[in-house]
């Protein structure tokens, strides 16, 4: 509960809030090639609109 940092073994990693053992709520997920992707979470799964910043600048949005 509450917030916290899990991090993979290829170097991605997860910042943000949890419940239940899971993601829930805001987070940002760092890949290993230096994107970063900011968004909500529910249950787990990314939900809403997502940012993803890529290392060299470029921003998209994905909506889940």
């Amino acid at each position: 509960e509450g917030k916290g940092i899990l991090f993979w073994k290829n170097g991605d990693r997860y910042e943000g809030d949890w419940k239940n053992n899971k993601k829930e709520g805001k987070g940002i997920f760092y890949y290993n090639n230096g994107d970063r992707e900011m968004g909500d979470y529910l249950n787990g799964k990314q939900t809403g609109i997502h940012v993803r910043l890529n290392s060299n600048g470029k921003v998209t949005q994905q909506k889940y």
